[in-house]
């Protein structure tokens, strides 16, 4: 019955959003991730416009985003329009002032490109910088990961609110960039929270088309007896965003995370993260490594055209592949999946702890605050991640 009223909640917000904003309703588009969601909530809405943004900074190109299109949406033959943008909205200053021109003049570029009006109400995820300048009036947020929802599990104070509502009040008068609180509570989200379930999408059951599938079906026809998979990292926030280089050895980390769950001979998935893709840091000759060492990896992107690698979901190739251990030293999937009681959802930061002694003290401090971070998220939440104690 439970199971029920929530279904029935989810479709009387669906119906709103298509009769209300059936011919005003835009969907904005940044990432294969939010391509994927959108689906989700407007699935079977059909004839809504879509602004495909193509972030210039982080090398993006139309190509690239025809290609996630293709894979993530049943109809292609949508109306759209490709906008250029930065991943950074403008480089924020100590000046407040100049926070302020520099925004306003972002905002009236933007909203040039998109023919803004009034009763146009915009879909989209929060990485998106056009979804970031649009009042919030004409907005639909999306969560996108952990950084996102994680505020909503807690129980914030009344101080909190008061500054909250005195923050937003200003930003409703002067158009400047904030994302309230109630506004984060209102919006979609791909994670589970106790309260906030009436908007939950699940990743792992998002409609597919036809060209997925039949790569799907490859997967498991080869593959019918692997239930486990690791989802690896590179350092691709040193080493690819922030144009630095760190000492820190990933391949030897995924490493020990392997010897630690897998047994030698027993067949697995490896996935690495998206960006680890985007910015080269693969390399095939780590499969082999731990292949020669007696292990049956299988990296689950190289079922998949070089343009295809890395833009379906973890969550949703998990969910389709029937996998029973999902095991990481932490990452979103964990927590967007771990409602799901037949799957075992593994954190573990120990294998990186044991590498880092000789690193700075700015990255163990990072690593233990995202780890800190992940542990009062999973109490909030049932603690239904399986996360590992610091030795």
């Amino acid at each position: 019955e439970e199971k029920q009223n929530k279904r029935f909640k989810f479709f009387v917000i669906l119906m709103k959003i298509k009769q209300i904003y059936k011919k005003n309703l835009i969907k904005v588009i940044d990432t294969p991730y939010s391509s994927f969601v959108i689906e989700k909530i407007l699935h079977g809405c059909t004839n809504i416009k879509e602004i495909i943004e193509i972030k210039k900074d982080l090398g993006e190109t139309k190509l690239k985003a025809e290609n996630f299109l293709k894979i993530s949406q049943k109809n292609i033959s949508q109306k759209k329009k490709f906008i250029t943008t930065y991943s950074t909205a403008f480089k924020w200053s100590k000046f407040r002032i100049l926070n302020f021109i520099n925004f306003f003049k972002l905002r009236k570029e933007i909203l040039k490109k998109i023919k803004f009006n009034h009763n146009q109400i915009y879909i989209g995820s929060k990485t998106s910088t056009i979804m970031n300048v649009l009042p919030r009036k004409n907005r639909i947020l999306i969560d996108h990961g952990f950084s996102d929802y994680y505020s909503k599990a807690q129980n914030i104070s009344s101080y909190k609110k008061i500054v909250d509502r005195f923050k937003e009040t200003i930003s409703n008068n002067f158009g400047y960039p904030y994302i309230s609180l109630s506004e984060n509570i209102n919006g979609y989200t791909v994670c589970k929270i106790p309260k906030y379930s009436k908007n939950f999408i699940d990743l792992q059951n998002l409609p597919i088309n036809k060209f997925l599938m039949k790569i799907l079906n490859k997967i498991k026809k080869n593959n019918s007896s692997v239930k486990k998979i690791f989802l690896l990292s590179k350092n691709w926030e040193e080493n690819y965003f922030s144009g630095l280089s760190s000492k820190v050895d990933y391949d030897k980390i995924n490493l020990e995370l392997i010897k630690k769950y897998a047994k030698k001979g027993e067949k697995f998935f490896i996935k690495y993260h998206g960006f680890d893709l985007v910015s080269n840091q693969i390399d095939i000759s780590f499969e082999k490594k731990i292949n020669s060492l007696g292990f049956y990896a299988i990296d689950i992107d190289n079922f998949f055209q070089t343009c295809f690698k890395g833009l379906v979901p973890a969550e949703l190739l998990i969910g389709k592949l029937k996998l029973k251990k999902v095991i990481s030293k932490y990452s979103s999937t964990l927590h967007n999946i771990c409602h799901n009681k037949s799957i075992d959802c593994i954190m573990d930061i120990n294998p990186e702890l044991n590498f880092i002694y000789n690193d700075s003290y700015e990255y163990k401090k990072k690593l233990l605050n995202e780890y800190n971070q992940r542990n009062i998220f999973n109490s909030f939440t049932g603690k239904k991640v399986n996360i590992k104690s610091i030795n």
